[in-house]
C-alpha cells in the first residue's frame, strides 16, 4: 500500500511512506495462520522468516510423535521431544501413540515442560509402566485426558495419577491387565470430575472401584468381568449417557440383578450395548425399557434369554428408539416383530438376521406397515459416535 504526497494543484510528486505485510502486528498474523487450515500451508508460512516460524509455532495446539529408532532411544527422545515442547509454546496435546519402544526416563521432560498439556496418548506405549506415570503426574497438573491402551501400568500407576492430575475427565484404560479395583477406587476418589472412562478387557476389575465416581457419563466394559455388586455401584450416580457392557465375561457374577441396576439408575442413558450379553434376561429388559426412556440406541444382539415379554416391553417403552440391534436372537419370532411393528415410533434402523424362530412374511408385513425403517440383514460391530465430543482435538 503506497501513498503519495501532491503540491496541493493536483499533481504529485513521489512516494512518502510504504506499507508491507511485514509491518501487521502478531496479532494479525496469527489469524491469518489460524484461517491456513491445510497442515501444508501452515508449513510454508512457517518457513518464510523466523517471525513467521514464531507466530506458526504459537499457535500449534497438537501433535502426533512417531518415533521408531531402537538406538540411543531414551537419549534421542528426550531431545526431540523437548525441542517440540520447546518450540510448541501453545501445545495441548500431545499424541505418542505408537511409540513402542521409548522407556519411562524419557517422559521426564513432562515434569518441566508438562503444565500446558490437557491431552496425552501413550497408547501401545509397551515399554511405559508405573515409573513414567510419576514423572507424567508431577508435571501434567492439568491433564484433561490420558489414554494408556495396551500400558503395563498397575495400580500403583493409577495412584500417581490420581494424585497429580485432579482434573481428569477422560482416561482409557483398555488391555490394562494389571489394573484393579483398588486403583480404579483411587482414581474415582481423587478425580471428582472424571466423566469417561474404558477398561474394555480389564478381566481384574469387578466394578466396586467406581462406587465413589458419581459424574460417570460414558463407561465402556466391553469383554470385561463385572458383578452385579459391582455393576450396580458404577452406574448409581445416574448421569450415564453411553455403556457398552457387550461380551460381558463371567456369567456367574453378571446376571439380571446388575442388569436391571440399570433401569434404575440411568434415566438419561441414550446408548446402550449389550452384545453378547448371554445372561441378559426379561425381567431386566423390562426394567431397562421402564427406566431409561430417552433411549437411542440399544444393542441386543446374542442375547439369548430375551423373549417375548422382554421384546414386548422394548416396544412399548422405548418411544425415542431410533435404532434396534436384534441379530441372532434365539427367542425374536413372528409376535417379537409384530410388537416392534406397532411400537417404537421413532425407529429407523433394524438390525435384524439369524433368528430361526422369525418368518419371512412376518419380515414382509413389518415392511409394508413401517416402510421407512431399514431392515438391515447384516450384524453391526458399530459404536455410535456419541463419545466424540471427549476425544482429543
Amino acid at each position: 500500500m503506497e501513498r503519495m504526497a501532491g503540491n496541493g494543484d493536483g499533481s504529485s510528486y513521489g512516494f512518502i511512506g510504504e506499507t508491507c505485510i511485514n509491518d501487521l502486528p502478531d496479532e494479525c498474523l496469527t489469524i491469518v495462520v489460524k484461517f491456513l487450515e491445510n497442515w501444508v500451508d501452515r508449513e510454508a508460512f512457517g518457513l518464510t522468516c523466523h517471525r513467521w516460524l514464531k507466530i506458526q509455532s504459537g499457535v500449534r495446539l497438537s501433535i502426533k510423535i512417531q518415533f521408531r529408532d531402537t538406538l540411543g532411544t531414551s537419549l534421542n527422545f528426550f531431545k526431540c521431544l523437548g525441542r517440540l515442547l520447546d518450540r510448541f509454546t501453545a501445545l495441548n496435546s500431545v499424541s505418542l501413540s505408537g511409540c513402542i519402544e521409548i522407556p519411562d526416563s524419557a517422559l521426564t521432560v513432562f515434569q518441566s515442560a508438562g503444565s500446558k498439556l490437557k491431552h496425552l496418548s501413550l497408547d501401545c506405549c509397551f515399554s511405559i509402566t508405573d515409573e513414567g506415570l510419576a514423572y507424567v503426574s508431577n508435571g501434567c497438573t492439568a491433564l484433561l485426558s490420558l489414554s494408556l491402551y495396551r500400558c503395563n501400568i498397575s495400580d500403583n500407576g493409577l495412584g500417581y495419577v490420581a494424585r497429580g492430575c485432579p482434573k481428569l475427565e477422560i482416561i482409557n484404560l483398555s488391555y490394562c491387565v494389571y489394573v484393579t479395583d483398588s486403583g480404579i477406587a483411587v482414581i474415582s476418589e481423587r478425580c471428582s470430575e472424571l466423566k469417561v472412562v474404558t477398561i474394555s478387557f480389564c478381566r481384574n476389575i469387578e466394578g466396586e472401584g467406581f462406587e465413589k465416581n458419581l459424574s460417570l457419563q460414558c463407561f465402556e466394559a466391553e469383554s470385561c468381568c463385572l458383578t452385579d455388586a459391582g455393576l450396580c455401584k458404577t452406574v448409581k450416580g445416574g448421569s450415564l449417557q453411553f455403556l457398552n457392557l457387550s461380551h460381558s465375561q463371567n456369567g456367574i457374577a453378571l446376571g439380571s440383578r446388575g442388569f436391571a441396576c440399570i433401569g434404575m439408575a440411568c434415566s438419561n442413558l441414550q446408548f446402550l450395548y449389550m452384545r453378547m450379553c448371554r445372561t441378559l434376561e426379561d425381567l431386566a429388559v423390562i426394567q431397562i425399557s421402564k427406566g431409561c426412556p430417552l433411549l437411542k440406541e440399544w444393542n441386543l444382539a446374542v442375547c439369548p434369554q430375551v423373549s417375548v415379554a422382554g421384546w414386548q416391553a422394548v416396544a412399548k417403552n422405548c418411544r425415542n428408539l431410533e435404532i434396534l440391534h436384534a441379530n441372532r436372537c434365539r427367542h425374536f419370532c413372528d409376535t417379537s416383530i409384530l410388537s416392534i411393528r406397532n411400537g417404537c415410533p421413532k425407529l429407523s434402523t433394524f438390525y435384524l438376521h439369524g433368528c430361526p424362530y422369525l418368518s419371512s412374511i412376518a419380515v414382509e408385513l413389518f415392511k409394508q406397515s413401517r416402510s421407512v425403517v431399514r431392515i438391515i440383514p447384516q450384524e453391526s460391530m458399530y459404536v455410535a459416535p456419541f463419545v466424540d465430543k471427549f476425544v482429543m482435538k
